[in-house]
């Protein structure tokens, strides 16, 4: 089969031969390569998406992160202002243990002091109980009152500490009957609730009853 000649005509002039056959071959070639260019184009614009969005979510998480913190640290000061202003409280009316909601605040708190030092509970919750034995208690929100009631003799109790860590408080005797005291009132439980005995309160030694 002859080979069809194609002829173009430069602006000079001048006349240029050519075969059809290599003419339809160097357009397949130019499209191949501009389709290869636009594909490569369209694989790198999806991978800088790629990359702002990462980048984005990335500067989000940083933000999310330092607002938590921020968070965070609020608590903390809160907390040890609040612990502060209860232990205060219980110290003015020589009491031995003060739990937040005996002071309108609706906070699993306490604050304790037998005389061993200050302990504050943050989130206290007993975890372990041993023994029984039966005690008198009296309590800053029924003043004129006392009762005999039974307690656990032993007590583990796990709470947070105004730095937000998680302890462990083993406890006995008067601090263990005392714990028993305060966490009740976070749930809304006097010792009357649970006295068997109850009478007007007498006066006697602040160390033979909790408070």
């Amino acid at each position: 089969m002859e080979e069809r000649k194609c002829e173009l005509r430069l602006p000079n002039g001048k006349v240029v031969n050519f075969s059809y056959a290599k003419l339809k071959a160097g357009i397949a070639v130019t499209a191949l390569v501009l389709v290869g260019a636009v594909g490569g184009a369209g694989y790198l614009y999806h991978q800088l998406a790629d990359y702002r969005s990462e980048a984005t979510d990335y500067a989000a998480y940083k933000q999310n992160k330092a607002e938590q913190q921020t968070k965070l640290q609020k608590l903390l000061q809160d907390n040890e202002r609040m612990l502060r202003d209860m232990a205060e409280t219980m110290y003015a009316a020589d009491g031995v243990g003060l739990a937040a909601p005996q002071v309108g605040v609706s906070k699993r708190v306490v604050v304790i002091d037998v005389g061993e030092g200050l302990y504050e509970l943050i989130n206290p919750e007993i975890v372990k109980r041993e023994g029984k034995v039966l005690g008198s208690e009296g309590c800053l929100s029924v003043p004129d009152y006392e009762g005999e009631v039974e307690r656990s003799e032993y007590v583990e109790c796990e709470f947070t500490d105004k730095t937000g860590q998680r302890m462990l408080l083993s406890a006995s005797g008067l601090l263990a009957i005392c714990i028993q005291h305060e966490l009740d009132h976070l749930d809304g439980i006097l010792f009357i609730d649970k006295a068997k005995t109850i009478s007007p309160k007498q006066k006697e030694n602040p160390e033979d009853a909790v408070r």
